[in-house]
């Protein structure tokens, strides 16, 4: 239980703070009547791709999940779906899994805008863990298979959500 509240937290702290993507935009009207603020996101003109590599080798991934802010809420994020007790090895069981060395770095690139959170959930044997991204990249440790979900988000200047992309991927870990 304390697991899934972690994991919670760590989805919904990061949509509270701000970031200084400043390629969305947002269509602010006021409301005279009211008084009220209403905001509309502009999309990301260009939807995001992601790719994975340890050195000069690829790494099989699966999109497991996309939400982009013409479609669908922040709410309906597939991490959302944690709460209800997801199995990372069964969202990526039919992925072919990747030969990767321990304790070298794994290179997460993203073609187009940055995202403003990257994170995962990992799953080896029966431990689960989860972690922020930072520089777009970041290690293994400890031999045998690596169950992960990666999950990108992105924010327009005044913290509206504009989208989500989920990735699958299995890495078998060698010394």
């Amino acid at each position: 239980m304390r697991r899934v509240i972690f994991i919670l937290l760590l989805i919904i702290v990061p949509a509270c703070q701000s970031n200084d993507n400043e390629e969305g935009n947002i269509n602010d009207s006021q409301n005279s009547e009211t008084g009220n603020e209403s905001q509309e996101v502009e999309p990301l003109k260009k939807k995001p791709t992601v790719t994975l590599e340890q050195g000069n080798k690829e790494i099989n991934y699966k999109i497991i999940s996309e939400c982009w802010a013409e479609n669908c809420s922040e709410g309906s994020v597939f991490p959302e779906r944690v709460a209800g007790g997801i199995n990372i090895k069964e969202e990526t069981e039919d992925i072919k899994s990747t030969n990767v060395n321990s304790s070298e770095e794994i290179a997460i690139k993203i073609n187009g805008v940055p995202p403003d959170q990257l994170g995962y959930m990992k799953q080896v044997g029966s431990t689960l863990t989860d972690a922020t991204v930072e520089d777009a990249t970041f290690e293994v440790y400890k031999e045998g298979t690596h169950h992960f979900l990666l999950t990108a988000r992105w924010y327009d200047e005044n913290d509206s959500f504009q989208g989500s992309k989920t990735i699958g991927f299995v890495l078998e870990v060698s010394e």
